[in-house]
């Protein structure tokens, strides 16, 4: 569990390199907080 970094989008890039190899690159952005904020569920 991690809640400090728990609000990001994970961003998964395909590049192909000269040689024509492929990887897969993962990257995060924020989340941008619009109208509701987090916050802990109560049932």
């Amino acid at each position: 569990r991690d809640d400090v970094n728990f609000m990001r989008h994970t961003m998964a890039y395909r590049e192909v390199a000269a040689d024509g190899s492929e990887s897969i690159r993962l990257d995060y952005k924020p989340v941008v907080q619009t109208r509701y904020q987090p916050m802990e569920r109560k049932y």
